[in-house]
């Protein structure tokens, strides 16, 4: 015959405790830890910053040393963007003859490049030159103003972009030669406000041989004027 198993051990003994009797748990219970787990909801932080001085926000797009740059990455793209759609508002309000709206819009580019300095010096920003250019007429003011502040930037596009900007002056003359007689007539009107550095001689200069002695009658009217303005003749 199969061995028993033995019996299972008994059960504990029910207590029938009395009427009137309190039974109390010595035992405190166990309470939970309610404290939240540190840095449990807190964002993820920034990409460290790499050696060469760039992440996502700090991206060198010219090729120059950070430190001449303050505007960089997304924020120059940001940049560029909103200057570029404030100069369609501003075609646009020039179409439809919104003469008080073009005014507070050109006071905003204006603005923006007077507060971007040399960082403006982007092809960008040359190249919306010519859009200019096409959508309004060269007496415009606003034109005027943006051709004169980014011809005394042309120092700073030939140091960061100089092949970009020698195939803009050389595919578009007709804007080159506007931007340097806007240059020149701010250079005289407003003399003590720009910089002394960025002469209307340095902007001339800067341009290729083959720009600046193309040839043709809008050339020699420049080389006219500039030697009638300083009373200088070009440097052979």
């Amino acid at each position: 015959m199969a061995p028993r198993l033995p019996p299972p051990p008994p059960g504990p003994m029910p207590i029938h405790v009395p009427g009137g009797v309190v039974v109390v748990d010595t035992n405190p219970p166990r309470q939970r830890n309610r404290r939240r787990r540190p840095n449990h909801h807190r964002p993820p932080s920034p990409a460290p910053i790499t050696p060469g001085g760039s992440n996502v926000n700090n991206i060198n797009l010219t090729g120059t040393n950070n430190d001449d740059i303050r505007i960089q990455g997304q924020d120059l793209r940001t940049w560029l963007l909103t200057y570029e759609l404030n100069l369609d508002v501003y075609i646009c309000a020039n179409k439809f003859l919104l003469d008080d709206f073009k005014a507070a819009i050109a006071r905003v580019c204006i603005d923006m490049l007077e507060t971007a300095g040399s960082d403006a010096a982007q092809v960008e920003v040359l190249r919306l030159c010519y859009k200019l250019y096409e959508g309004l007429p060269e007496s415009d003011r606003l034109l005027r103003m943006i051709f004169a502040r980014v011809g005394f930037l042309n120092t700073y596009l030939w140091r960061r972009y100089p092949d970009e900007t020698s195939e803009f002056f050389h595919a578009h003359p007709e804007v080159s030669a506007l931007m340097f007689k806007e240059t020149l007539v701010r250079r005289e009107e407003e003399h003590g406000e720009l910089p002394a550095s960025m002469s209307p001689l340095n902007f001339f200069y800067s341009f290729p041989f083959s720009v600046r002695f193309g040839g043709g009658e809008v050339w020699t009217t420049l080389i006219e004027l500039i030697e009638k303005l300083y009373s200088v003749a070009p440097e052979t």
